[in-house]
């Protein structure tokens, strides 16, 4: 039966928010606030790009990690590693497993009891956190701070400095990192301080291990890549808490945020403040169900889509780890966009901030898709993504605090004519040999020709919809014309199951080459995706793509071979299927074109969807990396029953899962959905209202639910005649 939550008391979100799900997709155990800076998680000896994996012995906790991400891996900085006798540095010395059902992840808080005897558990604030450890009466107690520790490479800093205060039981110094998935070298700081007194400081430089003055400071630098970092030794049995806060600017910094937001060792305090703040953002949406394992999944979904991107402007200024906006453009920025506006809104102040600086330093970008530790990236994985993400806020109402969408307008004009490639810009495509922008600066090896053209044309149309919308008819007509330039690498001639007509690169002197396979083109001709998945990319002009296919029916046959040929394409196989890979970012909306004016076949829809709703139901992750909020809020609208088509003012509606779930959206409006008849094998619409009136069509604009209402769908097991043609 469904539990009414209409006392806030009874039901706290908290409960059900469980980092150690999604691990194995790449996020982190450990807790953050709600776009914090400092982000405290185990480290495993083995692990993933969120520094963890599960049956892993833990090595200590690092301050920052990049969550949910594939490739490099990013941060782990600041190694804070308790142990016991000996200063041990090898990691795999002094590895210790947790004992078996004593790690606790929460959203605020993490704690595990240790084979070795030792416990630790960790709470954060926004650049700093606080743990208490607890060490065992019968060894001698270390606690270890390797300062040049990342991910992967232990001595990542190249420049920099390590100051004891041995007076005042402080740590601080950091310097200049290397070895991030962004190629650029990052500057990241730390200060620290512990309660307790110690009989022993020190500091490791390579094999080096030395004691230090016990009053006064001492100052270590380096000007070169090795090993550096400090130790601190306790009486047995000691309880050790210690503070820590990080900073991209300065150790000054890092201590300014130390002991301004933890002025003290009141550890259960800055508990309840990162609990109380974690109810509040979860809270935005309120799920009504006795599933508990729905519940957690949802939670956690909830959870990971506030991570990333992150609040830095209280340090240099500007929110930061955006890695990267190809992943997350379609489905979190929506989400934000319904129940965070205000939230977006800064996000985007802070991309104008970007284009300004950027201008001012001439570097040759506007704003990247990819923005981590202050750092500018040029992916390239589609088009430049920032343009939807400007776009899709534009058209739902955003609001701004610091700019003006004229303001913002002109960010989208400049990267329309400074960050497409002159190929793009001159002849309608991108080609292999030339990955430089019109201003002149190369996006990495991500940028695929075919794909590219695709994601620029995609970006072109977005613009032209909000000159449109602000009356700039000689501008919507400019871009309007340059949206179509996808049909440049649309290629009649290829054949594949039967059906003709799809996108491929043109070679450098502008033809295609022959014997194409659109099975394949998997980073070459597209980026992380075939021929199949790149054909429905320019989902923001669906007349024009249904038109190219050969009309509507062609189109729905065409894509119904796609969906019921693709089931084995998960987890990013690298094209190995060749159709449609439904949980990695070109292919998460393309379910949902069946549900399109053009189309009208919900049901088919449906059942596309619940073969993904099922991959998502796994017990401990999603299927694929996470990608910083992107699996996670695609998640949340797969189980409440519609999805955004980002740059657009539509939301198709495939049906809801559960009873009653209501969004508490940033206007201060309800948008409540509820079902009946719902079940796991009722995926089918069987009828709807909306504000109790009959709707049959499939698909709500965001007018619509930003006035609040009351969206029921009645579930059936077989399909029906709703929202048909």
């Amino acid at each position: 039966m469904k539990t009414e939550k209409t006392d806030k008391k009874v039901f706290d979100p908290t409960n059900y928010a469980d980092p150690l799900f999604g691990v194995g997709s790449a996020t982190s155990a450990g807790p953050t606030l709600p776009a914090g800076s400092i982000h405290p998680s185990p480290e495993t000896l083995e692990k993933d790009c969120g520094g963890y994996l599960r049956n892993q012995p833990i090595i200590g906790f690092g301050h920052a990690y990049t969550s949910g991400a594939g490739g490099t891996k990013c941060y782990g900085n600041f190694l804070l590693s308790p142990t016991l006798e000996k200063v041990e540095i090898e990691h795999s010395k002094r590895a210790t497993y947790a004992v078996d059902g004593t790690e606790k992840a929460r959203c605020f808080e993490y704690s595990v009891l240790l084979e070795n005897g030792i416990s630790a558990k960790v709470t954060p604030a926004r650049s700093s956190a606080i743990y208490t450890f607890t060490y065992p009466e019968n060894q001698d107690a270390v606690l270890l701070m390797d300062v040049a520790h990342k991910l992967d490479i232990d001595a990542s800093l190249q420049h920099g400095l390590l100051t004891i205060d041995a007076k005042n039981k402080c740590l601080f110094g950091g310097g200049r990192f290397f070895g991030n998935w962004n190629d650029a070298e990052w500057n990241m700081f730390f200060a620290m301080q512990f309660d307790t007194d110690y009989t022993e400081l020190g500091v490791f430089e390579d094999d080096k291990i030395y004691a230090v003055s016990s009053s006064g400071q001492t100052c270590v630098s380096i000007d070169r890549a090795k090993r550096l970092g400090a130790y601190i030794k306790f009486a047995k049995g000691s309880t050790v808490k210690v503070k820590i806060a990080i900073s991209f600017v300065s150790d000054e910094q890092a201590k300014r945020f130390l002991f301004e937001q933890i002025p003290g060792f009141d550890y259960e305090r800055v508990k309840l403040v990162a609990r109380n703040t974690w109810r509040e953002t979860l809270g935005a949406i309120d799920l009504y169900s006795d599933d508990t394992a729905l519940l957690r999944r949802f939670y956690t979904a909830m959870y990971h889509m506030n991570i990333q991107p992150r609040d830095r402007t209280d340090d240099h200024g500007k929110w930061d780890d955006f890695h990267t906006v190809w992943d997350t453009w379609k489905t979190l920025f929506p989400m934000y966009a319904l129940i965070y506006p205000q939230k977006l809104g800064a996000i985007i102040d802070s991309m104008i901030d970007r284009a300004k600086e950027n201008a001012r330093l001439g570097n040759g970008i506007v704003v990247a898709d990819e923005f981590s530790s202050g750092r500018e990236g040029l992916a390239g994985q589609g088009g430049n993504d920032v343009d939807n993400v400007i776009v899709d806020a534009y058209l739902k109402g955003v609001p701004l605090q610091k700019y003006t969408w004229e303001d913002a307008y002109g960010v989208l004009l400049a990267s329309a004519e400074r960050m497409r490639t002159p190929d793009y810009v001159e002849k309608g495509y991108v080609i292999i040999a030339n990955r430089k922008t019109v201003s002149g600066v190369d996006y990495t090896w991500r940028i695929k020709p075919a794909a590219a053209t695709m994601g620029f044309a995609f970006n072109d149309k977005a613009i032209a919809t909000m000159a449109r919308k602000t009356g700039k008819a000689d501008d919507c007509e400019k871009y309007e014309k340059r949206s179509k330039n996808w049909l440049n690498v649309w290629n009649m001639e290829v054949e594949s199951e039967g059906f003709y007509g799809f996108p491929q690169m043109r070679t450098d002197d502008g033809v295609f080459e022959n014997g194409f396979d659109a099975h394949g083109g998997y980073n070459r001709h597209f980026y992380e995706a075939t021929a199949w998945d790149a054909s429905y990319i320019n989902y923001n002009d669906v007349s024009l793509l249904v038109q190219t296919m050969g009309g509507s029916e062609l189109f729905t046959k065409r894509l119904l071979w796609a969906c019921e040929h693709s089931v084995n394409y998960y987890n990013d196989d690298h094209g190995a299927e060749g159709y449609l890979n439904f949980t990695n970012e070109p292919s998460f909306h393309i379910p949902w074109l069946f549900c399109t004016d053009e189309i009208r076949r919900p049901d088919l829809a449906a059942k596309v969807i619940d073969g993904i709703i099922k991959r998502f139901s796994m017990q401990n992750d999603y299927p694929g990396d996470e990608d910083n909020g992107g699996m996670s809020s695609y998640s949340i609208f797969l189980t409440c029953g519609f999805f955004p088509f980002a740059t657009t003012e539509n939301y198709y509606l495939h049906g809801t899962r559960v009873e009653k779930i209501v969004f508490h959206l940033g206007n201060g409006k309800d948008f409540c959905i509820t079902g009946e008849n719902v079940g796991d094998e009722n995926i089918y619409v069987q009828s709807a209202t909306w504000q109790g009136k009959a709707l049959d069509v499939c698909k709500l604009t965001h007018g619509q639910i930003s006035q609040g209402g009351h969206l029921h769908f009645v579930m059936g097991n077989k399909p029906s005649a709703w929202a048909k043609r």
